[in-house]
């Protein structure tokens, strides 16, 4: 079942083209990448697709047409999403970061760093929490706290609301091996907790480790969709964004 379909979608800034008639789709439950090189348009895209960058085309959820919608309900119709500056409130501790996200559906970010919500975490803040496994971090501030449990606490703040879908924006930037392990298996529990992804990120290993399908932009435009293993040796990906094709001087 294709949860979220994006049909057309084009995000023009005067002169620039800078998404230029995407079609893609997330399947119910799956991991989905979006791929490509610096300035191919994958953050446009989120943006767009989140209703923070204005778009022409077509965007739905489990059906339900976004086009006209806000951030704050394209939210409520179960679409959550991270930055790549992370955002979060560093005046408060991670707890409460959360319940900032929980407690109220329009977007958290609307919120100024002066609101603190009531001591104590609800159900959903400490589901949250232990399903992205730092639970432990509840007490800290973010400031505090390494790059790794960082990236991790700010998917915990998306997903508090329980969402259909999750979009990341490069949640594996500045992150060591180790960490980006830790991601990775995060990763991989949202859609067992009913929850898809989309995830845009520049570590091809990670990318294609925990991805059911992967998405490739250049220039705006998408070129190429499918398995991991498909889109790997996609000539066209090969070229624009993994790397011309090795030299085969062995016969293989």
């Amino acid at each position: 079942m294709t949860l979220l379909a994006v049909r057309g979608l084009t995000v023009r800034y005067e002169g620039l083209v800078a998404v230029d008639g995407v079609d893609l789709e997330v399947p119910e439950g799956a991991i989905a990448g979006l791929i490509g090189p610096n300035g191919a348009g994958k953050s446009t895209l989120i943006d767009a697709v989140t209703g923070f960058t204005p778009a022409a085309g077509h965007v739905s959820l489990a059906g339900r047409a976004l086009d006209d919608l806000p951030p704050h309900r394209r939210a409520r119709a179960g679409l959550a999403r991270t930055f790549q500056s992370l955002e979060l409130f560093d005046d408060l501790t991670v707890e409460e970061n959360l319940a900032v996200a929980a407690a109220r559906p329009a977007w958290w970010g609307a919120l100024g760093d002066g609101f603190r919500p009531s001591p104590g975490p609800s159900g959903a803040v400490r589901w949250a929490l232990e399903a992205l496994e730092v639970a432990e971090l509840a007490d800290a501030l973010p400031s505090e706290l390494p790059n790794g449990p960082r990236h991790l606490v700010a998917i915990a703040r998306a997903v508090v609301g329980r969402p259909r879908l999750v979009l990341l924006d490069e949640p594996a930037a500045g992150l060591d091996e180790r960490e980006t392990d830790l991601l990775a298996a995060a990763l991989r529990r949202l859609p067992d907790l009913g929850i898809a992804v989309l995830l845009v990120d520049h570590d091809m290993g990670l990318v294609l480790g925990v991805c059911d399908v992967v998405h490739v932009l250049d220039v705006g435009r998408l070129i190429a969709s499918g398995p991991p293993e498909v889109v790997r040796a996609d000539e066209a990906v090969i070229t624009a964004y993994l790397g011309a094709p090795p030299e085969r001087g062995d016969g293989t």
